[in-house]
Parts: C-alpha cells; structure tokens; sequence
C-alpha cells in the first residue's frame, strides 16, 4: 500500500540523509548572550539516515506521538535530533513567539546544530560538516496554538534561489541493509548501511509503511571529493539549520518568501518552525547528507 506522509504545507518534504561524520551528534556551544527558547514537537517524521532511531533513541512500543516527545526532550536540553536523509523534517511550535522585526533591534535567531568548519579550499568555499536544513515558519494567527493558519513559509538562505522542488520515495529493505530511493528529477540511489559505525536499522522503526514520501525544495549538492586527500569536503551554506557554526548559523528574518511564487511573505510574527533536509546527496563513507536539529535560539549580535 502506497503511504504519504504530508507536512501542513504547501509542500510536501522528502527526507534525505545527512552529510554527517561518523561521530554521535552533539551541539556546539553556548553563547554567553544567548537566551533558547522552549519548544513543543508536534510533528517528527525523520527519512532513513544512520542515526534515525539513535537521535532520540528508539525503543520496542515507541509510536509517533513517543518520539515526539523524546524529541521535544532532546531539545530542549540541548541535544540534537537527526532528520535523516532529504525531505525529512520536524515540526516545532515555540513557547513563546519570535517577531521578524529582532533584526532590527541587534538580536538574532539560529537554530542550533553540530556544523563545524574545518577549512578553505582552493575556490575559497568554506568546508567541513554542513548538512543544510530548510526552515519554514508559520504565525499562529487564529492563536489556538496549531499551525493550521495557510502556508508555510520559507526562510531563504544562500543557495535557496538554486534549488528546485522534488519528490522522493524511500523504499524499507527486508532486513538491516541499503534503503533504495527514487526522486522525480531522475535522481535514484541508496541510503548506505554502514555498521561499522552505527548497526541500528536506518529506516524509522515506529513507521509501518515499506514506503515512505516526501518533497520539498532540493538544494545543490554540497559534497565533493577531494582527490588529492581522497576525503569528501562538505562546503557550508550559510542561512540554513546545520550548515555553519553556531555562531554564524543565524537566520535571515528579513528574507522571507511564499514558497509557491517566490515573494516576500511578509510574515511579522513566528509561532511555528518547520525544518527539513535540503540535500539529497551520499558522500562516500560519511554516509548521506541528513540535517541534525538543536536548539532554538535568540542571541544578541
């Protein structure tokens, strides 16, 4: 039977595996003049990726509204939680509302990660980890604290403008193995199983569908081998979740668009944040590109 998970959206959101390194995710540090936010999770619907059902753990009779509150916890002690590979995304409404007109008052918002930069490469592209995650926000207008208010809308980042919407198909292998996928760009591939680091299945334990859909904006390709390290290099995207430092992840309020028709959506008030993988990308043994989600955060600039 075919299933489709659909965000409240004007799109729907493919998951794809993060660009990770092989270590646990963990956040950077904080920032003396920081202030996070507390958030409630109320939708979390990660892709396949090598740390879905370790970030938050997984655990025999877990159901979606259990790893919806792990995922709240993780958060909001400052772990972080995995979106595996593109499309997939976590649905937060904030404990309080973050008005667009901070960046007018020397305050910022990011939502935290585990980037980190390592290096310059000879086009002078910064590289390290980064596996960009696109934010989507909503007001609450009708205030009865669902974001069943119209569209979504996006927070645009660097590359935003370069990127064009897809749609994936994840496919559950009978056993602990590769995850297929297909995309309607003629993109297909596979999602590694590599358990000479993590050994858990990839594939959402507490989800009975064999398929699993999603869509969304898809951002250029971030991972390249160097053939003279034989590394693959991940270069950062600035203005997305998981794709700078945490000190320069932050968002840009100013830039906001109605996702459909590409204008600014004039959004004054954020009640509601929406992020998912943007990448749909394997990168050789550091597995696929999946975005980790911290924190939400305001801090002083």
């Amino acid at each position: 039977m075919k299933t489709t998970y659909l965000l409240p959206l004007a799109l729907t959101f493919v998951m794809s595996s993060a660009c990770n390194s092989n270590d646990d995710p963990a956040p950077g540090p904080d920032s003396p003049s920081s202030t996070p936010i507390s958030v409630k999770v109320l939708e979390y619907m990660p892709a396949p990726g090598q740390f879905v059902n370790l970030a938050p753990r997984y655990e025999d009779g877990d159901d979606a509204e259990t790893m919806c509150r792990k995922a709240t916890e993780a958060i909001n002690r400052g772990d972080v939680v995995t979106l595996g590979a593109f499309g997939g995304y976590i649905v937060m409404k904030l404990d309080e509302p973050v008005y667009t007109s901070i960046n007018d008052d020397n305050m910022g918002l990011r939502v935290e990660s585990n980037a980190f930069i390592t290096s310059t490469d000879h086009l002078g592209r910064k590289y390290g980890s980064c596996e960009p995650g696109i934010v989507m926000v909503m007001e609450d207008y009708n205030r009865n604290g669902l974001p069943d208010d119209g569209k979504w809308m996006e927070v645009y980042g660097e590359v935003s403008h370069l990127g064009s919407p897809v749609d994936v198909a994840y496919h559950k292998p009978n056993d602990n193995g590769d995850i297929p996928y297909t995309a309607s760009d003629g993109t297909e591939g596979h999602i590694p199983y590599l358990p000479s680091y993590n050994k858990q299945p990839y594939y959402p334990e507490w989800m009975d569908s064999h398929k699993l859909e999603f869509s969304g904006r898809r951002l250029p390709d971030n991972g390249y081998l160097d053939e003279e390290s034989g590394q693959y290099r991940l270069i950062n995207y600035t203005g997305y979740v998981d794709g700078m430092p945490n000190k320069d992840s932050e968002l840009d309020l100013s830039d906001i668009r109605d996702p459909e028709t590409g204008l600014n959506a004039g959004i004054k008030r954020i009640d509601f944040i929406n992020i998912y993988t943007g990448v749909l990308q394997v990168n050789g043994a550091l597995g696929e590109c999946s975005t980790e989600v911290g924190r939400v955060v305001l801090f002083r600039k």
